[in-house]
């Protein structure tokens, strides 16, 4: 049996205390998440149910959604925030120094390629894309999204999500998620597997001998910054957050009072992003924003499915001196009755007429879904889709000036999405690759810096486009129409300065020379014009003196001489 340096008790006690505090801040979220799984997209958020996790993994609880337009468009935004933003078929993110003058040095900017095609190809080979999808799901229809990153032997990094209603956070003063409680289901076996025998309570090796290793058992884990070494012990004072697992419960009669491990990371292994926030660890997203009219949208789909259910098969009013007479209802049927007393007519009518009724309703459902698609930025992310779709007459500058306003609407989130979700992201990955040795030493110059990340995916080129490049745009065309009256005006632009402005935002290292390959390409440039020009003016000189002399050959002088003669024998006859 092996146990810790900590006093298990007082950990213990103090979990509990973490765990309803934590527990407390979430409660008043719960109603709202329950109501937004409901009407989006169902199979998200599970934790939130009571019962066996198998059986409420396994139920549906889609009874509410008559119109699927909302689901389908949460399903769509979060592939184009995955396209726009984290694309894993091109690198998005690239890194850079904090002092600029180091990035003139070449090796410099090799390094730092390198190093971030090193942390993308960590990326590839884990599971980083697919945990990135379901964060863009759970951050649209709950607002908040969770998970955390760990280390991998086979993968070198997994990231772990954690399901709407099995986590609680937690933030320090500046609103940054700094904790996160998370709920595990486990079997038994697993948790032999994950914790090792010699750190799990007899019960659980008692219910494996007898054939029972599948029953499941609830694990709790703590994932927060080392602010308590006086208490947890196992953990060096240098690590930055510490990881500590539990079985849920009052622990008591448990070896180590049921805590299973405590562990460590060297950087911030939580993720946490959320679309807007409001005085909350908590946010809101556009579930929250377009619940309204997804509501409103079902009951109109249900008022629709009632007047389509009247035309086909509408209620029916008839004399009571038909009743009990055989209808034939079918197609073709034939009813046969008596001649009402002599009057004629038809007694059998409808008892509503619906036909009127249905168009309304339907551009009601029509507007209503149109206003569901820009809550959740249909159109922007089907703009980035037919983009290349357009005129190849379209310039860059259209391109831009199109798509610049669709997307400063979603400059705020994606603001927000570097520091709650890439930044740590990368960060994390970073970290993991250097300590596995995937990452080469830098140079000299470089050690010590301190590292910035630039993001440079189709969302963050066109959101740089919106700004950056259309003030490039504004200055060139301002300068080029005051070089028409002045020419010397174009000397005040630095053309090469705005190249690797606009290279920043748009290209990776490599597309763009360096100040010294593009003085010695113009060194050698200008060499070879001089050398040119030399040629030409040689040739013709030698064009002239060959005329020259052809000329004195023609011109005679003295007796049978000619000019070129008396030049060559130096006036002798």
């Amino acid at each position: 049996r092996f146990s810790f340096k900590s006093n298990t008790n007082e950990l213990r006690t103090w979990l509990n205390k973490r765990k309803s505090s934590l527990e407390k801040r979430r409660q008043p979220f719960e109603a709202l998440w329950k109501e937004l799984r409901e009407y989006y997209e169902p199979t998200l958020g599970k934790g939130l149910l009571e019962g066996d996790p198998e059986q409420v993994a396994s139920q549906r609880d889609d009874e509410k959604i008559l119109n699927t337009t909302p689901r389908l468009l949460l399903h769509r935004m979060a592939a184009g925030l995955q396209s726009g933003i984290t694309n894993q078929s091109r690198r998005w993110f690239n890194f850079a120094a904090i002092d600029k003058n180091l990035q003139e040095y070449a090796a410099v900017r090799e390094w730092l390629d390198k190093t971030a095609e090193a942390v993308s190809s960590v990326m590839n080979r884990s599971n980083v894309y697919p945990a990135l999808d379901q964060t863009y799901l759970h951050l649209g229809q709950f607002g908040t999204s969770a998970g955390i990153i760990y280390p991998d032997e086979e993968a070198n990094v997994h990231v772990s999500m954690v399901d709407a209603g099995d986590y609680w956070l937690g933030d320090d003063k500046r609103g940054r998620v700094t904790s996160i409680l998370e709920r595990k289901s486990m079997t038994l076996d697993q948790i032999v597997e994950e914790f090792g025998k010699g750190w799990t309570p007899d019960r659980i090796h008692e219910r494996i001998k007898q054939g029972r290793g599948d029953e499941r058992e609830t694990v709790l884990h703590l994932v927060q910054k080392h602010i308590r070494p006086d208490l947890v012990k196992d953990i060096a004072k240098d690590r930055k957050f510490m990881s500590i697992y539990w079985l849920d419960g009052q622990g008591r009669g448990d070896h180590n009072d049921g805590i299973l491990a405590i562990r460590s990371f060297s950087y911030n292994p939580i993720i946490a992003p959320r679309w807007w926030t409001n005085n909350s660890v908590y946010g809101i997203g556009t579930g929250e924003l377009g619940l309204g009219d997804t509501k409103q949208l079902q009951q109109l789909e249900a008022d629709k499915l009632a007047l389509v259910e009247q035309e086909i098969d509408p209620a029916m009013a008839a004399p009571a001196s038909m009743k009990g007479w055989p209808l034939q209802t079918g197609a073709g049927g034939i009813t046969y009755y008596p001649d009402m007393q002599g009057k004629g007519g038809v007694p059998v009518t409808r008892m509503f007429e619906t036909r009127a009724q249905i168009q309304p309703l339907l551009e009601a459902i029509n507007a209503t879904e149109q206003r569901l698609r820009q809550t959740f930025y249909a159109d922007l992310f089907a703009l980035m889709i037919n983009l290349n779709m357009q005129p190849k007459q379209m310039t860059a500058r259209e391109v831009n000036e199109l798509s610049s306003e669709k997307v400063a609407l979603l400059g705020p989130i994606l603001t927000r999405l570097n520091t709650d979700l890439l930044n740590p992201l990368v960060d994390a990955v970073f970290a993991i690759a250097i300590e596995q040795g995937l990452v080469e030493e830098a140079p000299p110059i470089l050690q010590g810096q301190e590292l910035k990340v630039e993001y440079v995916s189709s969302l963050h080129v066109e959101q740089a486009a919106a700004s950056r490049l259309t003030g490039l745009y504004k200055i060139a065309e301002f300068t080029g129409s005051l070089a028409q009256i002045a020419p010397s005006a174009i000397d005040k632009l630095d053309v090469d300065q705005m190249v690797d402005v606009a290279a920043t935002s748009l290209v990776e290292f490599g597309v763009v020379r360096d100040d010294k390959k593009v003085a010695a390409l113009r060194q050698a440039r200008h060499e070879q014009e001089v050398q040119m020009a030399q040629a030409q003016a040689q040739a013709q000189q030698a064009k002239q003196m060959a005329s020259a002399a052809k000329d004195l050959s023609q011109t005679p002088v003295g007796q049978g001489g000619t000019a070129l003669d008396a030049i060559l024998t130096g006036g002798r006859a």
